[in-house]
């Protein structure tokens, strides 16, 4: 079966206190909600039709740089997401990348 890139959508980066490394994948409004209020409290989360699209989150481990999502390939029974992250000088915030991409039921 051959593999094939999945578009982004939208995106976002920054820091929050949400440490990993880990990934996590959001396909309704409440999860996309409750996955914004630990990254920006307070902040409404982004718009995003998630009768349409699924977000692709990577959190980053505490300390490091940044962390992007490379690419997202759709390789049949599953998403490979490929990513990036930039060690740094410590801190206590952990980065993260957020890709949305078309609706998809593949985890």
């Amino acid at each position: 079966m051959r593999s094939a890139k999945v578009p982004f959508i939208a995106s976002w980066r920054g820091s929050s206190g949400r440490a990993g490394p880990t990934g996590s994948s959001v396909s309704s409004d409440a999860d996309w909600a409750a996955l914004w209020s630990r990254l920006d409290p307070g902040s409404p989360p982004p718009a995003a039709d998630f009768s349409r699209s699924t977000a692709l989150a990577v959190f980053g481990a505490r300390g490091q740089r940044s962390v992007s999502v490379v690419s997202v390939v759709d390789a049949g029974d599953r998403l490979v997401v490929r990513y990036r992250a930039t060690p740094g000088s410590g801190g206590s915030a952990a980065p993260y990348s957020i890709g949305l991409v078309p609706k998809t039921d593949v985890r």
